[in-house]
């Protein structure tokens, strides 16, 4: 069993924001460990929106630490999530969702 569709969002404007947010995957692991309710590795993956920091995150599953994979691109329940660059240094989310199937 894995612990499917599982998300962490937070806004980092200094270097301890980002090592908050590992120790926050730190517990997330432990805690995936203690429950028997596994994050699959390679489905992990990291979305820099805003920032060009170049931060790097793990996460620890069968006591190995798994990088995340970054994307600018990401599929999930019927939504893409898309990073759009920007010629400044931030970069903007775009979400476009499926509508309802049509009735024919």
């Amino acid at each position: 069993m894995f612990a499917d569709d599982t998300k962490i969002w937070t806004k980092l404007t200094n270097p301890t924001d980002a090592e908050s947010l590992q120790n926050d995957l730190d517990s997330l692991s432990t805690w995936s460990a203690r429950w028997q309710l596994k994050f699959n590795p390679k489905k992990c993956k990291l979305m820099h929106i805003g920032h060009k920091q170049d931060t790097k995150y793990t996460i620890r599953q069968d006591n190995i630490n798994w990088n995340i994979q970054e994307v600018s691109e990401e599929r999930d329940l019927g939504c893409v999530a898309q990073l759009v660059e920007r010629r400044s240094l931030t970069g903007e989310l775009s979400l476009s969702c499926a509508g309802p199937a049509a009735d024919g």
